[in-house]
């Protein structure tokens, strides 16, 4: 695709904290490491069934939407290098 994709460091800000300042525009998703360590979606879903999104450990999140809303969103994160 020709869209480009920033990966960020969330800096001192918390994941949860940036999700639930999301603009409801935008989508969002969230990756984990108990997605990042299962081998199959059985066994991820095994894993996280049941499980409030303040129970599992988030390594990262993608948020995709408009520019500027997700700049408001995401506000000065440095870039990961």
């Amino acid at each position: 695709t020709k869209i480009p994709i920033l990966i960020l460091k969330k800096g001192g800000r918390d994941f949860l904290e940036l999700l639930s300042g999301t603009d409801s525009e935008l989508k969002s998703m969230v990756l984990t490491k108990e997605a990042q360590s299962t081998t199959s979606y059985e066994e991820y879903i095994e894993r996280v069934q049941g499980k409030r999104l303040t129970e599992l450990t988030i390594v990262g999140i993608g948020i995709i939407g408009d520019d500027k809303l997700v700049q408001k969103a995401v506000g000065n994160l440095p870039l990961l290098r």
